[in-house]
């Protein structure tokens, strides 16, 4: 499950990769401009949630892009399963569906390196994500999307650029989604 970025652009690493979260990989040096994020990551004992308790409990399936020549993680992004109810869908897709809760895939941490911010790789890890969340389903069967917590309003226009829908809930203010359809059509039948 190893996936090569390519991108030239300077100041960039030359060899770029997503891969499964491992042993090998320096958690504790990582930092993005988003605290919480960060302590999320390396552990740090300030944070309500590491991803250390979500993968003691299975909650979270991480990924890492790295520096290909020196193994430095300079980004990541953690996928789990969820279902969401149909109601916070849009009307005209809602209506579509049977069931009361529709299976999804979340895209639930993702952050980027400070040092490259601005560069472009957000949008690479967000791309790396949603063909993850579609392999690990094969396809996309019994999943109806991915779905996302936009943690600040701000991100809520980048995501919406990228084909994230708005699917506001009472307690998710910020939920988008991308159904495994527009993931087929928008990524996968795009790709070389």
């Amino acid at each position: 499950m190893v996936q090569e970025i390519d991108d030239d652009r300077p100041g960039l690493p030359a060899q770029i990769r997503i891969e499964p979260l491992g042993p090998q990989h320096d958690r504790a040096a990582f930092v993005c401009s988003k605290p919480h994020l960060t302590q999320y990551f390396t552990g740090d004992s300030a944070a309500k949630r590491t991803l250390d308790q979500d993968l003691k409990y299975g909650l979270a399936r991480p990924f890492v892009l790295v520096d290909g020549g020196n193994g430095e993680v300079l980004g990541y992004f953690t996928l789990c399963n969820q279902s969401i109810s149909k109601d916070s869908l849009p009307k005209k897709v809602a209506a579509k569906l049977g069931y009361r809760e529709v299976p999804t895939v979340l895209l639930g941490r993702m952050a980027v390196s400070e040092k490259l911010a601005g560069q472009g790789l957000g949008s690479k890890l967000l791309t790396a994500a949603l063909l993850q969340a579609y392999q690990i389903t094969d396809g996309g069967k019994g999943c109806y999307a991915v779905v996302l917590d936009a943690g600040e309003e701000s991100l809520l226009h980048w995501y919406g650029k990228r084909g994230f829908v708005p699917a506001p809930t009472d307690q998710q203010p910020r939920r988008m989604v991308m159904s495994m359809a527009i993931i087929r059509e928008e990524i996968i039948n795009r790709l070389p």
